[in-house]
C-alpha cells in the first residue's frame, strides 16, 4: 500500500499545481485555439498539458503518454 499511496501523492501534487497555475491564469487560457469538427482546442489544453508532463517528470519515472501532444514520453520504464 506504500508504494500506491507514494504514486497518489504524486498525482495529487501534479492536480494541485495544475489547478493554481489555471486558476490563476484563467483569462489567459480561456483563448481559442483551433476548431476543427468535434475538436476544440483552448489555450488551456496546451499550457496545462504542458505544465502537468513537466511536473510528472520531475516528480516521477512514469512513462507518459498524452492526447493534447504527439510528442509522448517513453522511459521503458515499469510503469
Amino acid at each position: 500500500m506504500g508504494e500506491l499511496s507514494n504514486y497518489l501523492d504524486i498525482a495529487l501534487g501534479v492536480v494541485k499545481e495544475g489547478a493554481s497555475v489555471f486558476t490563476k491564469n484563467i483569462s489567459k487560457f480561456n483563448q481559442l485555439e483551433g476548431n476543427i469538427g468535434r475538436e476544440v482546442k483552448i489555450r488551456a489544453d496546451r499550457e496545462l498539458n504542458d505544465l502537468l508532463i513537466k511536473e510528472l517528470s520531475n516528480r516521477s519515472l512514469f512513462n507518459i503518454i498524452s492526447e493534447e501532444k504527439h510528442e509522448n514520453t517513453i522511459q521503458k520504464k515499469e510503469y
